[in-house]
């Protein structure tokens, strides 16, 4: 039986999680302007970039999550791709052509698709029932406060007081660091467990 602070921790970190994901994904989109005067990229490139980012995350969406489940050991899966996310995110301040971009971005959106399923899975199982919505109100109120209101903020200030690149560091860093945190802190469910249990003591 998972106690109530575990089950907190696990959902606060997955929220945690989930907003800087998509901030990684999406702070490419913020230094666009800077990015097509680095790489002399025209509309339809810029298009490219996003388009196979969001294919990676296609492809990912449907396969891994699936392997996942007929593995039974979701932080077997979810624990890289999370690190990976930020890896390749902050990959991106190393690209040099149009090319190694499209590339990097490929691999983040590959990283991202398995994300949520795995994250909303681990809680269904082993989070309180009764609160599982609240746990997805706390990843959508991650996405607004990191992704779609400090993100932008910070990514452009990154980039106007240092550089594009350590904006792409700076961003992608805090994602690999929670990945590790997950690591440490989430339990694995046995392979067929059902793992459902209602909240203990603290």
């Amino acid at each position: 039986m998972k106690t109530r602070t575990y089950q907190n921790s696990i959902a606060i970190l997955f929220a945690l999680t989930w907003g800087l994901v998509l901030l990684d994904r999406n702070a490419i989109s913020f230094l666009f302007p800077v990015l097509m005067k680095e790489f002399h990229l025209n509309n339809a490139q810029t298009g490219e970039i996003v388009m196979v980012t969001g294919f990676g995350f296609v492809i990912s969406s449907v396969f891994l999550p699936s392997l996942a489940d007929k593995s039974g050991l979701k932080k077997w899966w979810l624990v890289p791709v999370i690190v990976l996310s930020g890896f390749f995110s902050g990959a991106t301040a190393v690209a040099t052509s149009l090319t190694v971009m499209l590339l990097v971005r490929f691999l983040t959106g590959f990283a991202d698709g398995p994300i949520y399923p795995l994250m909303t899975s681990v809680l269904k199982v082993q989070g309180d029932p009764k609160r599982f919505a609240s746990y997805i109100g706390w990843m959508q109120f991650s996405i607004g406060l990191i992704a779609m209101n400090l993100g932008p903020t910070l990514t452009i200030q990154l980039a106007l007081r240092l550089d594009w690149h350590y904006a792409f560091l700076f961003t992608s860093l805090p994602t690999v660091i929670v990945g590790i945190l997950i690591a440490f802190i989430l339990k694995e469910s046995a392979p067929g467990s059902p793992g459902t249990a209602g909240a203990g003591p603290d």
